[in-house]
């Protein structure tokens, strides 16, 4: 009270000693409008605004004022609420620009403002605020709120001097961050410690606060959104070398709006913020509400679960950016299923420093469209952080379209697709920067870079790597550039200089086609001394001026394909740059072979192999996957005896990496990104009712496969596992007839369907007696051991053997009287004396009373 008092006291004393320009909109003061009594003002003077709406974007110009609405020579706090700058979404509501002897703003509502543009006009600054390149600031007594702008939507300070905040209320406001924006060395920021401010409920990366280059801030407020904050909340950076890994905040908080909730937490399209969001049947309506409420508990992860179904952020009133919040995972119901859609804003998703540790999947991004340097899903100083099933696509910006990760740490990209991403500037697809990536069976489609300063990068950018970047089983097609620049990739991997020895880039099992660049290069890697394993990845129908591959720096390529490609200088060129390491090429298949490498320094530092090909390799497109091997591929079983012992045992469609496709009973690497390998359909498929289930057995080649898909009249109802064996029970049968097929999966492909078997199932009331016993094996294939699970019905002498392909009896595992229900007995792959079988085939026989039953396993070893 004290503060206050003495604040009014200085305001009645100034007003006593400078000309007081009064504004009325009744034509009672000097001016009807305020910008016109600001223009006219000298410095020192004060601009008294009489109550009303004012639709204006005021600015001070150079004025070294007081503008204050009638509460300044009052004290009445009703003039604060009934006193308004409406932006009218034009500009700022005000903007305080070079006044260096200092601005004072008092006792304003100020509503509906959009920022001023900075940053060479693409991205605005306070909404409700706008001061820049200017003296000391005093907000005192306003209300700012229902304001936005890309930084700062309640208020922005860049290149300012001092700032004072008194009485002040920041809520409700949308931005990157939505509250508060400090800029850039600003000393002191003060927030009086009697007349207290509140920042709460702010909306966009950093809600309410955020620092940058700032020493130090502390903030005493007596409402914020929590009482304890978090990087959530209030987060900050820097781009001054001074300011690295400064944290400048303290906090004294009175209390707090929210009370955050240490539970999952449910969001539907269809939901409604005043509900719990604790379950299904209560959700939530936004995804960034949920966020805002839900706990980051270190101990104990939280999910915000998204239910299927369109997400708009943009409600018609405020726009509701998805912030990850640290130990937060954000899980959809499917790719296509849960879409989040930005309505043409700058940023869809953001995750700033101190973030992570969360995982993120089954959704779409879409729907960025924006020239304000942002992107889809933006992500600055985090780690521990999975992205896996999304798809970001059809997003638009001048910089980083689909993508962008500053500094990461320890990140995974599992099946993210990439899709129609186009930049006018530098990145199409994404950006990643740190340590310590890996892509995993990613797809980048239809990305394009414009290009800024004569550089564009269309799918893929990663920069000052350190530790390792793996890149595997990823397909990239149809990537281009629009012809700006001069400088274009479709992917480019580049270690950092400080950490090149500690460093490696992995590259296995991609493909790249259909990528058409201007000028530049498909793919470039840049690495000096840091490691460069190259295998398995298929370069076709790409077109560039320049060169496919580029190489700075030491590398080893083993099992490429780069074939019938068009309109390059070279297939692979090595930098004139003096390498550190030598670039082997061995076990390739390079059309037209060494004539297509160049290397700046000639044969120097360039190892070619003697086992490099030079021929068609023979495509097929079968499955619906392009450039596999046909059967009569002159590549089967054709790369390293002995591969990189790293190497992924996948290829690019989920098969094993070293198979046997010849038949010569040798496994070994084929040459590009898909393993040959036959996808043989089960076999012999019968059907037999045992009560009111269906028993499926069938019969298949001794290979390895992921699963079994069951179908019943043309529709899937489930999977089998190879451990379960070559049978199913489709538990509780519908009654009826029906019709069952059986395939096989291998990898991302499903085989052709077994035969199919008809049934009629009948009802329990139609006499058909529960079955003798069931059984299985389980593990099947099994080494070294697996148990043979059965039930009978009723107490009975039961006996197990064992026997082999041939018929001959191997072991007698049981005979003995047991009681009726489930038993089990475990066979460790052993004959009667003792002496171990070799690998394949067995059948056991289960005999209880007069009833008999044979099944087979597989022994593997």
């Amino acid at each position: 009270m004290r503060n206050m008092i003495l604040i009014l006291l200085l305001a009645l004393f100034s007003l006593m000693d400078a000309t007081t320009l009064i504004v009325a909109q009744d034509g009672s003061g000097d001016y009807t409008d305020i910008q016109s009594a600001i223009n006219v003002s000298a410095d020192g003077d004060t601009v008294l605004v009489h109550p009303g709406t004012y639709y204006e974007n005021v600015t001070y110009d150079g004025h070294n004022i007081t503008l204050a609405s009638l509460e300044l020579t009052t004290g009445d706090s009703q003039y604060i609420h009934t006193t308004i700058i409406d932006g009218n979404h034009q500009n700022s509501c005000v903007r305080i620009i070079g006044a260096y002897g200092g601005a004072t703003l008092r006792g304003f509502t100020l509503i509906h403002g959009s920022g001023s543009p900075y940053y060479n006009g693409t991205t605005t600054g306070g909404g409700g605020v706008f001061a820049y390149s200017t003296g000391d600031v005093q907000l005192i007594n306003c209300q700012i709120k229902y304001n936005a702008a890309t930084h700062g939507g309640g208020a922005f300070f860049y290149y300012s001097g001092g700032v004072f905040l008194s009485g002040t209320s920041i809520h409700d406001n949308q931005g990157s961050p939505g509250g508060l924006f400090f800029n850039d060395q600003i000393d002191p920021i003060e927030f009086d410690a009697e007349n207290y401010c509140c920042v709460y409920n702010n909306w966009g990366a950093s809600p309410d606060i955020y620092c940058m280059n700032i020493n130090e801030c502390h903030v005493i407020l007596d409402t914020f959104s929590v009482v304890q904050p978090q990087h959530y909340y209030a987060n900050y950076g820097w781009w001054r070398t001074a300011y690295e890994n400064h944290d400048p905040y303290s906090f004294d908080i009175q209390h707090g709006y929210l009370e955050p909730i240490n539970h999952d937490l449910y969001v539907s399209p269809n939901g409604n913020d005043n509900n719990d969001g604790l379950s299904v049947a209560t959700p939530l309506k936004n995804i960034a509400v949920a966020l805002h409420r839900i706990e980051s508990d270190s101990l104990n992860p939280k999910t915000v679960h998204l239910a299927e179904g369109t997400y708009n952020l943009w409600d018609g009133e405020c726009y509701y950016m998805v912030v990850i919040k640290q130990y937060v995972n954000i899980i959809g119901s499917g790719m296509e299923l849960t879409i989040i859609d930005a309505n043409g804003y700058n940023c869809a998703a953001s995750m700033l420093r101190e973030s992570g540790d969360n995982l993120l999947k089954d959704f779409c991004v879409q729907g960025v469209s924006t020239q304000s340097n942002s992107a889809a899903i933006n992500c600055y100083r985090s780690a521990n952080t999975i992205f896996r099933n999304l798809i970001v696509r059809n997003n638009t910006t001048d910089s980083h379209a689909g993508h962008h990760f500053n500094h990461g740490e320890n990140v995974l990209y599992q099946n993210v697709h990439f899709l129609g991403n186009v930049s006018t500037g530098w990145y199409g697809g994404m950006e990643f920067e740190g340590k310590d990536v890996t892509f995993d069976g990613c797809v980048f489609d239809g990305n394009i870079a414009g290009g800024y300063e004569e550089v564009a990068r269309s799918a893929l950018y990663c920069d000052y790597i350190q530790g390792d970047l793996i890149l595997r089983n990823c397909i990239f097609r149809n990537n281009g550039s629009s012809g700006n620049s001069q400088d274009d990739r479709i992917v480019l991997l580049d270690l950092h200089p400080l950490y090149e020895e500690e460093s490696r880039i992995i590259v296995e099992n991609n493909l790249f086609y259909n990528n058409e660049l201007e000028n530049g290069i498909i793919f470039r890697v840049t690495n000096g001394e840091g490691e460069a394993h190259f295998a398995g990845n298929t370069f076709v129908n790409n077109s560039t001026p320049v060169a496919i591959l580029s190489q700075y720096g030491g590398g080893e390529y083993y099992n490429n394909i780069v074939w019938d490609n068009h309109d390059y200088e070279y297939l692979f060129s090595i930098s004139d740059a003096a390498p550190y390491n030598d670039v082997i090429l061995d076990y390739n298949d390079i059309e037209d072979g060494l004539e297509n490498v160049y290397h700046y320094n000639g044969s120097a530092y360039l190892l070619w192999g003697e086992h490099n090909l030079d021929i068609d390799p023979q495509f097929s497109s079968q499955f619906g996957y392009e450039y596999m091997l046909s059967a009569d591929s002159p590549l089967i079983d054709q790369g390293q005896p002995e591969p990189w012992e790293e190497l992924f045992p996948y290829d690019l469609i989920g098969n094993e990496r070293i198979w046997d496709g010849d038949g010569d009973d040798i496994a070994r690497l084929d040459i590009g990104c898909c393993e040959y390998q036959y996808m043989v359909a089960p076999e012999e498929l019968s059907a037999v009712q045992e009560g009111q289930d269906v028993l499926l057995t069938w019969d298949h080649p001794v290979r390895s496969l992921h699963h079994w898909n069951v179908y019943r009249d043309s529709t899937w109802i489930d999977l089998s596992s190879p451990e379960n064996g070559t049978e199913y029970y489709d538990r509780d049968a519908p009654t009826g007839d029906h019709t069952y097929y059986v395939t096989a999966q291998y990898g991302n492909i499903e085989s052709t369907p077994s035969n199919t078997v008809p049934i009629n199932v009948l009802s329990a009331e139609d006499g058909i007696p529960k079955p003798a016993f069931r059984q299985s094996n389980h593990p099947n294939p099994f080494n070294p051991e697996t148990t043979i699970s059965y039930s009978i019905p009723e107490k009975d002498t039961v006996e197990i053997d064992v026997y082999n392909v041939r018929g001959q009896k191997v072991a007698s595992l049981l005979h003995e009287t047991q009681e009726a229900g489930e038993h089990s007995v475990v066979w460790s792959g052993e004959d009667n004396i003792g002496k171990a079988c070799s690998s394949g085939i067995y059948y056991y026989k289960i005999t209880a009373g007069s009833r008999t039953t044979t099944r087979k396993m597989l022994l593997l070893k």
